[in-house]
């Protein structure tokens, strides 16, 4: 059977099952048994290059079969991706993600972004100072030294 064909018949699986990206999760969990990213696989689709062998689609069917029993993808997969980070972890309940570690997370992200915001405006305000000072002390030695010119600062 064609990994075209597997896929189709598994998104027909979850789709019953009611999960509410089939076509994704069958798509990821056959990347994951190859070892390559979800793109990957899509180009390995339209251009024929990816194939399943016997073991290879008897350990998906059986994964799809888990997942279409709603068991979750990052279970069967030991992965999770959370914003712009993938997770590994070997204790499943870290791989569960919820509502109240997103705001959480949420929360801690704008908190420091908040607080290097600040840090970048005082450290870039106290070099324009420093700057600024040394600048005017400058000018003054030079105007002290040379007072007889026409130079009037004091």
């Amino acid at each position: 059977m064609s990994l075209a064909a597997l896929l189709d018949r598994a998104e027909a699986d979850f789709t019953e099952a009611g999960i509410e990206t089939p076509r994704v999760d069958a798509e990821l969990l056959a990347a994951w048994m190859l070892g390559i990213s979800r793109g990957e696989l899509q180009s390995g689709l339209i251009t024929d290059s990816i194939e399943f062998d016997e073991a290879q689609t008897l350990q998906f069917e059986a994964l799809a079969a888990r997942r279409a029993a709603r068991e979750p993808l990052q279970h069967l997969t030991g992965v999770a991706h959370f914003r712009n980070i993938t997770i590994t972890s070997l204790w499943v309940s870290v791989l569960i993600q919820n509502t109240f570690n997103d705001g959480i997370f949420q929360h801690a992200q704008n908190r420091i972004v908040l607080d290097l915001s600040f840090w970048i405006r005082r450290g870039l305000n106290l070099f324009v100072e420093r700057t600024l000072f040394i600048r005017i002390q400058m000018i003054k030695n030079r105007c002290s030294k040379s007072a007889a010119r026409q130079c009037s600062w004091k």
